[in-house]
């Protein structure tokens, strides 16, 4: 019987690459891929954002809240020691009043707030002069979503705020003012929550507080952003407090704002309007499709106008 012998072979592996064609389509897929996964990342990072910016609203609206049981009224938009409208000095701002609420007691006690004025602490009527405690960022005053820095350089180098109380619905047409009062802190406009020497208790606001705005956002590279810590000087406010104003409600991402909504007005870096704390504490996003009447009666505390929906 014949035995056969089975001889294997070896062969070479084959050594093809892609062809063009092919590593052009891969990148094109991966391309694709990118392309649809780059949108949702961001779009959950800004939800992220938004929520946390929504955080530091309801942390304001507590410590509001905590200095009215406390003092029996709201913190005043800014301490004014001066005796007429045009010629403010330095001031503390209202968020100042509120820091021990914000978890910021050492803070406010090194300030040495209930015994100097903002001009002794700082020991000149200079805007330009700085402190460690005014140039001290405060991230619960700061929306997170803003691109700007945590020192607002149109404010002399101190510390910004994204955050700024409401003056009310009145507003000044001047081309100077265009909606941002500076120096009519004690006009008979006032209508709103916050105002030079303001003394607002909750029995003022005859709105109700679930109908009436207490604090919005400002986007940090607005002309008239604000600084935390106060007034510097005449005529500038520093974004203590706004109008509220239809065609303020913005959003900063748009190239299309004319220049006084740009420069004055509610604003943030959030898509499709901003967030409000009304005075009961209550947090909501206002988009800035909000009918223009029913945005001025929630501004106001006392204008007695049913509040639609929005």
């Amino acid at each position: 019987m014949s035995t056969y012998k089975r001889v294997s072979r070896s062969y070479p592996l084959s050594t093809r690459g892609f062809t063009l064609v092919e590593l052009l389509v891969v990148i094109a897929i991966i391309g694709v891929l990118v392309g649809l996964l780059l949108p949702a990342v961001q779009a959950a990072r800004e939800a992220a954002r938004r929520m946390s910016c929504t955080n530091n609203f309801k942390q304001i609206g507590l410590a509001l809240h905590n200095y009215h049981d406390t003092f029996l009224r709201l913190p005043p938009g800014l301490v004014d020691d001066s005796s007429t409208q045009s010629s403010a000095t330095a001031g503390w701002g209202w968020m100042v009043a509120i820091l021990p609420g914000v978890e910021q007691s050492a803070l406010y006690d090194a300030m040495e707030v209930s015994t100097k004025t903002l001009n002794q602490h700082r020991g000149s009527t200079s805007e330009t002069v700085t402190t460690v405690q005014t140039t001290t960022p405060l991230p619960v005053f700061e929306c997170p979503s803003d691109p700007g820095p945590s020192i607002n350089t149109k404010r002399g180098g101190h510390a910004k705020t994204n955050y700024v109380g409401v003056f009310g619905s009145g507003y000044s047409t001047s081309s100077a003012g265009g909606g941002y009062h500076d120096s009519n802190a004690k006009s008979s406009q006032f209508n709103g929550l916050f105002a030079g020497n303001s003394k607002v208790r909750f029995r003022d606001i005859l709105d109700g507080l679930s109908n009436t705005f207490a604090v919005g956002e400002v986007e940090s590279l607005n002309k008239n952003a604000g600084v935390w810590v106060g007034n510097f000087g005449a005529n500038r406010w520093g974004g203590v407090y706004f109008d509220a104003r239809i065609g303020a409600l913005i959003n900063a991402t748009s190239g299309t704002n004319p220049s006084w909504a740009s420069t004055a007005n509610f604003s943030s870096w959030h898509p499709g309007g901003c967030h409000f704390v009304k005075a009961d504490g209550s947090v909501g996003f206002v988009t800035e499709n909000i009918d223009g009447r029913t945005y001025e009666n929630l501004a106001s505390r006392n204008d007695g106008n049913v509040i639609g929906e929005y």
